[in-house]
């Protein structure tokens, strides 16, 4: 309890004057009273201030939105964040894909991998690697495909295989490869090359 006293004492004898040293002081002084306590004893008002801090750029907001996104999950599980979409919304602009966008697209191109696979391939830039996620074996349908390259997530190459350009699909073994993420590379011989995630079980 003593400590708990001393730190609120520090707390309040911040004097900066700045937006994110206020919100740090103020965000701080709940956190003490949520977290360290154990308990929940914040008011309508303060649960109000916790939601725009935690929906606030960190740009502008500083390090307390981060603690605010803390208590704001504590009430609100699996509230999301997208800080591109929230500074630029807020003329802190910032580049990139937004990580709810990117997650959106990867499915979107997962969907049409799916339905060149059933449908086949309907002109020579084509390429898709099913099945997806695999264990023993993946299919690569692709004209003029040369080589297929599999990396694991520190880059080190794992498979490096010579493919049969003369056919449409060609079929590599994987069950040397231990369960996780890895990164292909698909060379044509354009050396055009078709890049993707492949997940083994």
């Amino acid at each position: 309890m003593i400590a708990f006293n001393v730190t609120r004492s520090m707390n309040n004898a911040l004097q900066g004057t700045q937006v994110f040293e206020q919100n740090a002081k103020y965000i701080n002084d709940l956190y003490l009273n949520t977290l360290l306590r154990g308990r929940d004893t914040l008011n309508e008002e303060q649960q109000a201030d916790i939601e725009t801090l935690a929906f606030t750029c960190p740009y502008i907001g500083g390090n307390a939105v981060y603690r605010a996104r803390v208590l704001y999950g504590m009430r609100n599980w699996g509230a999301h964040y997208d800080d591109l979409v929230i500074c630029n919304g807020q003329g802190v602009y910032k580049n990139g894909i937004s990580k709810l966008q990117e997650q959106l697209d990867q499915l979107h191109n997962y969907t049409n991998n799916q339905n060149e696979i059933k449908s086949g391939l309907r002109n020579e830039e084509e390429v898709a690697l099913y099945p997806n996620p695999t264990h023993d074996f993946v299919n690569i349908l692709c004209k003029n495909a040369t080589r297929i390259i599999v990396s694991n997530l520190t880059g080190e190459i794992r498979i490096n295989k010579l493919l049969n350009s003369e056919i449409n699909v060609n079929k590599v073994e994987t069950n040397s490869l231990s369960t996780g993420m890895y990164f292909y590379r698909i060379v044509k011989e354009d050396n055009s090359i078709y890049t993707g995630k492949l997940l083994i079980e």
